[in-house]
């Protein structure tokens, strides 16, 4: 982490204020949430327009006192079942009920897990489509991709894409979108290979 004076100096990168600050940042948790609330809080809350904590809430334990910080109420929060997010697996409904919040004025979602660190303290264009390739160009899967939770239901997905709902509007907006996002960050392969292809591995949680 930045050193207190390295935090003082990127404090006046305006470019990266003016990103934040019309921005929501969604924070997950794979299981039951603890008492990590507070602290998460204090590290990201004064930078972006609005931070939302989604997963299971349980009084019992969120509310607990365990040493950490009090949460800041009111606090925003969307409560979904254990059951509807399976350990993480489908931890992605975080942000699809989150655009149903229709939240004035927000540009655009970050979403992160608790137990990473989110260093946004850097100039991005937010509006490249951008999709990670890993940190390193080798065939290693992971314990997801086999599962019927990985490559499987990427090509069930992509069907819907590529054939299914292949003539709807939107759909093919969207799709030409992230082609044209690959091409210009220098990708020059179709969005389907892109997806499906095992080109690279990171473990990431942002």
């Amino acid at each position: 982490l930045p050193l207190p004076d390295e935090v003082a100096a990127l404090h006046g990168k305006e470019e990266v204020w003016d990103e934040l600050q019309n921005s929501a940042l969604i924070i997950t948790n794979n299981f039951p949430w603890k008492s990590t609330i507070g602290l998460l809080q204090r590290i990201y809350q004064p930078y972006f327009k609005v931070t939302i904590f989604c997963g299971t809430f349980y009084p019992n334990l969120f509310m607990k006192d365990e040493g950490f910080p009090a949460i800041i109420t009111p606090f925003k929060y969307i409560n979904v079942s254990e059951e509807e997010i399976f350990q993480g697996y489908f931890i992605y409904l975080c942000l699809i009920k989150a655009k149903y919040l229709h939240i004035d004025s927000v540009e655009g979602f970050f979403v992160m897990s608790d137990d990473a660190t989110f260093n946004f303290w850097h100039t991005l264009n937010l509006r490249n489509v951008m999709h990670p390739t890993g940190i390193t160009y080798r065939e290693f899967t992971g314990m997801w991709w086999p599962s019927p939770y990985g490559k499987p239901a990427v090509e069930r997905a992509l069907m819907l894409i590529t054939d299914k709902y292949r003539d709807d509007v939107s759909v093919k907006k969207m799709w030409k979108t992230y082609q044209d996002g690959l091409i210009a960050n220098g990708l020059l392969r179709s969005a389907h290979r892109q997806l499906i292809e095992v080109d690279g591995w990171c473990m990431s949680d942002l």
